[in-house]
């Protein structure tokens, strides 16, 4: 048995090729050598200098999901194929080849499919370089996208649910936050009732996930009885999935004086601005009182004693994570007040 290899001296055309094999003979002492005949085949010469296509189907870069189990779909795309084993993708840095149930290539579209719900937040995803059966490098990917199972909610309200107003107007507000990094609230679906009324409120957007909506309401209609509040589609903005919609919010409160203003004796206040903050919050309260803020497990992480001037201004560290917080003033007097912040780092 014997190889023969050959190297063009030029390039071969990019068509079809006729290749022979003629004089092949063995060796031979008597008679004179056997000839074989002549071979001939075609080979189509296809020079592939062309890299693979890498294009991101979904998730996008950067949107949000509230499917727990969010498939990832990329194009490979190349007319050559791909070089299988090349493929490798990492999702929340856990590396997975095509040899993972979770992976697989139908065509030209690779596919991850999650064995588990994704945990809420940033999702990361790098697809390395790989290659198309010519040798040519597909650009590697590399973005996160969001998950957001969390409907949004209400911060504050005022006038709280049950109290008694002693004023005939008051200026109704709702604050509204979408927790967890969630992808914003989505204010053309609000809608405000006020005894079964529908009334044009307006909104102030400080942030994507935090909204306060205010409507001023006269309440001499109603002196004796109770004004009713429906907040209803309170819901946040997904790209994909269904979105995350809270529960109507509904309650009341009583009106029983025709009295314009009154300011109440021994009024205790506790105000923060601005809410949600970054990097800090002003916190005003009566004098002399103690002030403790708790993270959302109840932990304190921040109070200080007796404070005389009635503010203080907080500035989290680096080992304090955007949350909600819980403000709690103590008075002279043992009155505590308490108040959620909003901390977006």
């Amino acid at each position: 048995d014997s190889t023969y290899t050959y190297i063009p001296s030029s390039p071969l055309p990019t068509d079809l090729v006729k290749i022979c094999l003629s004089n092949v003979s063995d060796d031979v002492f008597y008679c004179g050598p056997n000839i074989t005949p002549d071979y001939c085949w075609n080979i189509n010469v296809i020079i592939d200098t062309t890299a693979p296509v890498t294009r991101l189907i979904e998730p996008l870069a950067n949107t949000f999901t509230s499917v727990k189990r969010q498939p990832i779909r990329i194009i490979l795309d190349d007319e050559g194929g791909i070089l299988l084993s090349s493929i490798s993708l990492t999702v929340d840095s856990i590396n997975y080849d095509l040899a993972s149930p979770q992976l697989k290539l139908e065509d030209d579209t690779l596919i991850f499919t999650p064995s588990s719900d994704f945990n809420e937040g940033l999702i990361s995803v790098s697809l390395s370089p790989y290659f198309d059966l010519a040798g040519n490098s597909g650009d590697p990917l590399n973005y996160i996208f969001h998950t957001d199972f969390t409907k949004p909610t209400q911060l504050t309200i005022y006038p709280s649910p049950g109290s008694i107003i002693l004023t005939d107007t008051v200026t109704i507000y709702i604050e509204l936050i979408d927790l967890n990094h969630g992808s914003g609230i989505d204010t053309s679906t609000l809608q405000l009732e006020i005894n079964s009324l529908i009334v044009p409120f307006t909104f102030d957007i400080t942030a994507d996930i935090f909204v306060k909506i205010s409507y001023f309401f006269d309440g001499s209609t109603v002196m004796g009885d109770s004004a009713r509040i429906i907040l209803s589609d309170l819901q946040d903005i997904v790209d994909y999935g269904p979105r995350n919609i809270a529960d109507n919010l509904s309650y009341k409160f009583t009106f029983t004086s025709g009295i314009q203003e009154q300011i109440l004796p021994n009024q205790t206040y506790l105000n923060a601005y601005p809410n949600p903050f970054n990097p800090s919050v002003t916190i005003n309260f009566p004098n002399s009182s103690s002030i403790e803020i708790y993270d959302i497990n109840g932990r304190i992480v921040h109070s200080q004693e007796n404070v005389n001037s009635g503010k203080i201004v907080w500035q989290p560290d680096e080992t304090i994570s955007s949350g909600v917080y819980l403000v709690r003033a103590t008075t002279s007097d043992g009155q505590q007040i308490t108040k959620r912040i909003v901390y977006l780092r």
